[in-house]
């Protein structure tokens, strides 16, 4: 387990589907790119967002790590653009 400081959130990436509805296979080089995740840890100062809530957060704006075989990313809390209610 990783532990965010100050206002870092650590997400977990949701993987998109490799096919589409239609049936077709997507390589992994055309994919877009997957922007949603599960919050695995939350920096002392991020607000109004907790492990385990679905996030939406900006392209681009997050860092890839990879501890113990598996694959986070690292964003600021300004980079999430909302959470996903179900």
């Amino acid at each position: 387990m990783i532990k965010a400081l100050s206002s870092f959130i650590i997400i977990k990436e949701v993987k998109g589907a490799n096919i589409t509805p239609s049936g077709l296979y997507l390589p992994s080089a055309n994919k877009v790119v997957s922007c949603t995740g599960v919050v695995s840890a939350v920096g002392e100062a991020v607000k109004g967002i907790k492990v385990g809530d679905e996030v939406v957060y900006r392209p681009y704006a997050a860092a890839e790590l990879t501890v113990a075989k598996e694959e986070y990313t690292v964003i600021e809390q300004a980079d999430i653009i909302g959470i996903v209610e179900k």
